[in-house]
């Protein structure tokens, strides 16, 4: 007969295996297609600033049609000012509650912003409690925190409703924000420009940013990369096809970087894809986007978001 301490551990496990089994069971129950149509192929831009204002649901849906795709539904679910951090929690939060065996996840086009590849960008206050509960595993060599057993721990029990609960808590105490986002509704997430557009592009306001902040002290390798790797499997763990993009950026942006920043963050990328298996779409110089096109130095305006909406779609809808 087992003692004292098998028993408490035993009914430890017992319980803890009862709260994991009541909070997926809740989860089951709070709807979670949330409004996206089913019997629909959907595709869904997921990035920063830059897809915000660069991709037209509307237009890259028009060009799948063309392309032979039957009815597809198009997202751009975006957030200003974030990190590949961000868009890990943004897909947790907004995207993976949805997903369930009713749907026809096709594409999630995943943007890689260049600069935000680098470890020295302090993460923003909501990321920073993203990151205390969601601990990511940074292989050895990588640069950042080392691989651990914490890590490793917190990464297997991620898969866990015990680690969601917060956000499943928020989904049963607010259903409605989870029946219908921004994203799901008129222009779909994407947001134009409005007023007039700077001549200068704002290129001197740009270029003190990214090169006294946003590129200096540059070091990849460490948890933006992790985070990118995490969000990459968790979406096709859900059913998606997962691409990169680089979003097209004016010759005066690219401009700001070092050379040999540029290479560095371009090897790691080019190691994510490969391991990862991915296709990487890259329109950061090769895009066909006029300057006069451009909102500022890396922000597209309307005719750029249009022009640029029809190449990623029909890039879209070569993809396996």
């Amino acid at each position: 007969m087992p003692g004292p301490r098998t028993r408490a551990l035993l009914s430890c496990l017992l319980a803890l295996a009862l709260a994991e089994w009541g909070l997926r069971e809740v989860e089951r129950r709070l709807a979670p297609t949330g409004g996206l149509p089913v019997g629909r192929p959907l595709y869904v831009a997921l990035g920063t600033s830059r897809t915000q204002r660069g991709v037209v649901p509307e237009v890259v849906e028009a060009a799948l049609a063309r392309a032979g795709v039957r009815d597809p539904w198009v997202a751009n679910v975006s957030q200003n000012g974030t990190t590949h951090i961000g868009l890990l929690q943004l897909y947790m939060q907004d995207i993976h509650p949805r997903m369930d065996g009713s749907l026809d996840p096709r594409v999630l086009a995943i943007e890689v912003r260049s600069a935000g590849l680098n470890d020295r960008v302090q993460a923003t206050a909501r990321e920073e409690r993203f990151l205390s509960r969601n601990r990511l595993d940074v292989a050895p060599g990588q640069g950042g925190p080392r691989l651990d057993p914490e890590a490793w721990a917190t990464g297997l029990l991620g898969h866990l409703a015990l680690a969601r609960a917060a956000e499943i808590r928020a989904r049963w105490q607010a259903p409605a924000r989870f029946s219908t986002e921004d994203w799901q509704e008129g222009h779909r997430g994407w947001e134009p420009w409005e007023g007039t557009r700077p001549e200068d592009l704002r290129r001197e306001a740009w270029a003190k940013r990214y090169r006294g902040q946003l590129l200096a002290d540059l070091e990849v390798g460490g948890v933006q990369l992790a985070a990118l790797r995490r969000l990459v499997r968790r979406a096709r763990d859900d059913g998606w096809t997962v691409v990169l993009v680089r979003a097209p950026v004016t010759e005066v942006h690219r401009g700001f970087w070092e050379p040999a920043d540029r290479v560095l963050v371009d090897a790691a990328l080019r190691r994510v894809t490969e391991e990862e298996g991915l296709t990487l779409l890259d329109y950061e110089a090769d895009h066909g986007v006029p300057e006069e096109e451009f909102w500022d130095t890396h922000h597209l305006a309307t005719p750029g978001a249009r022009r640029f909406s029809r190449t990623l779609g029909a890039a879209l809808a070569r993809l396996p």
